[in-house]
């Protein structure tokens, strides 16, 4: 046989073990690593196999099957328009009266909330990789990337307003608009402005603490989230404030 070949073929062969070895890191070694890289399209593939709710609209008509994990949003106002996001990550919103569909996003991976402004004008959507807000017809209007190694936690409208309260990395508290980051811990899980946006509550369940910022850099902390509330388990999740 001839030499060349014989090194050619040699030289295949050691690629393709080069290979197998990588491939054989990535699959066992660095598994948790890999899942949570945002070029991941396996967990969202998964999501799309796994059989969920449907929304009905008022007759009882099906708009929508299986759709995200990701609870649904009323757009204020007097009509009955719902935001949702489909199998395929795609926020859509639509009149559950006509079953009409007024907007269709682009796909985001991975959203975890839908939060509508006081006036209807603005939807925010977020994902663990990214931030958009989205005017009433669909029109997007702000849009962030997460760095390449951090993710957004939480975020929130703060009522009244446009503005938007961002959580990232589980430290930071920005304002969005003017980038100031107005509470910084480690830990913390999610941002529920007061419903004047006067203040703004940041649960910590790391310190087993609730945090209120209020403007001009008040900070009230209230300890032992868990047991004031004797909970047996664990920290407490905060759905909301009660009243104005």
């Amino acid at each position: 046989m001839n030499r060349q070949i014989v090194k050619l073929f040699g030289l295949v062969v050691v690629l393709f073990a080069v290979l197998i070895a990588f491939t054989s890191y990535w699959a066992v070694f660095d598994a948790e690593a890999l899942k949570d890289k945002r070029a991941n399209v396996r967990p969202l593939l998964e999501q799309q196999q796994i059989k969920r709710g449907r929304i009905l609209a008022a007759d009882g008509t099906v708009l929508a099957r299986s759709v995200a994990p990701v609870a649904p949003s009323w757009r204020p106002g007097g009509r009955h328009e719902l935001a949702f996001v489909d199998r395929g990550g795609r926020v859509v919103v639509v009149d559950t009266d006509t079953r009409r569909r007024h907007w269709r996003a682009q796909r985001l991976p991975e959203v975890v909330g839908l939060n509508w402004t006081n006036d209807g004008r603005r939807l925010l959507v977020l994902s663990a990789y990214g931030l958009r807000v989205y005017e009433g017809r669909g029109r997007l209007a702000v849009h962030r990337e997460a760095p390449d190694a951090g993710r957004f936690t939480d975020a929130a409208f703060i009522p009244g307003t446009h503005r938007v309260v961002l959580l990232r990395n589980a430290g930071d508290v920005v304002l969005l608009d003017t980038r100031r980051t107005i509470f910084r811990g480690s830990g913390l899980a999610s941002v529920i402005p007061s419903p004047t946006g006067g203040w703004l509550l940041v649960t910590w369940p790391r310190a087993d603490q609730w945090v209120f910022v209020g403007s001009g850099g008040r900070l009230r902390a209230v300890a032992d989230v868990t047991g004031q509330f004797h909970s047996r388990s664990g920290f407490p999740r905060v759905e909301g404030w009660c009243c104005r």
